[in-house]
């Protein structure tokens, strides 16, 4: 039994030693940190000093003449982007105009027409009046009729498959029984029985 009361005290003493132990590495830690800003600053102002001889032309050395140049180019790219956050934060919002095309009138759902101005239900039937939805555009594309890839409404033929579209000749085009604009005859197909 006083082996295990003795390997719990040595648990709680190393325990209590390796707290003891990161407390006071974190603590010397803590002491270097304003340490190093303090040669972070020196740093800071000597490669001031050095940058101000440079713009005066007081330095020889082409180390420093090298950091200089470079550091020359990093202020102009400074000036860039602060001039350009400063033209982002003069942008004002300018709202957009409202889009005409939506209705902004409401509708009987069941039929009835138009609502009365100001009216939100049907005086017919009391159902709650909607905005009408806008038709979406035209497709700019139709599906292939043998692929189903889409094809652009102004192409005779499929860009995948190659099969003729037949849908909408080009302009210029000429019927089948006419030559082609390529000056060829066109062929004599025979008839479809349908």
């Amino acid at each position: 039994m006083s082996s295990l009361v003795n390997r719990f005290k040595f648990s709680a003493n190393k325990a209590a030693f390796e707290a003891d132990k990161l407390r006071r590495g974190q603590m010397a830690q803590l002491a270097i940190r304003p340490l190093r800003n303090e040669v972070s600053r020196l740093y800071s102002e000597m490669g001031e000093l050095a940058y101000l001889l440079y713009t005066q032309d007081a330095i020889s050395q082409p180390e420093l003449c090298t950091i200089g140049e470079r550091l020359a180019e990093v202020h102009a790219q400074i000036s860039t982007a602060e001039a350009e956050i400063e033209r982002i934060r003069a942008e004002e919002y300018i709202e957009p105009p409202p889009d005409e095309t939506l209705p902004t009138h409401l509708t009987c759902p069941n039929g009835h027409g138009v609502l009365a101005e100001g009216t939100t239900f049907c005086q017919e039937c009391g159902a709650a009046g909607m905005r009408p939805v806008p038709l979406p555009p035209p497709p700019a594309t139709i599906p292939c009729r043998q692929c189903g890839n889409a094809v652009g409404l102004n192409m005779r033929f499929c860009p995948t498959c190659g099969t003729l579209t037949g849908e909408r000749p080009m302009a210029g085009q000429l019927s089948n029984d006419q030559s082609d604009t390529f000056g060829h005859e066109s062929p004599d197909w025979p008839e479809r029985n349908t």
